[in-house]
């Protein structure tokens, strides 16, 4: 789970520093944001896996 985050965390990170020096209307700067919304994708899915097992192992004491 941990994995998710830090992979999730560093294409947002990269994406967004990326996104800043592409000039827009490129499709470089539409690749960028592309990758941005699925780091973000990927950060939120891993978000509600990580509450639902916390949850469920709360459950379970």
């Amino acid at each position: 789970m941990k994995r998710w985050f830090q992979i999730s965390i560093w294409i947002v990170l990269v994406a967004a520093i990326l996104i800043i020096f592409e000039e827009k209307d490129t499709p470089e700067y539409y690749i960028t944001l592309f990758s941005l919304i699925i780091g973000l994708v990927f950060f939120i899915i891993a978000l509600i896996l990580y509450v639902i097992y916390k949850r469920k192992d709360e459950k379970s004491d």
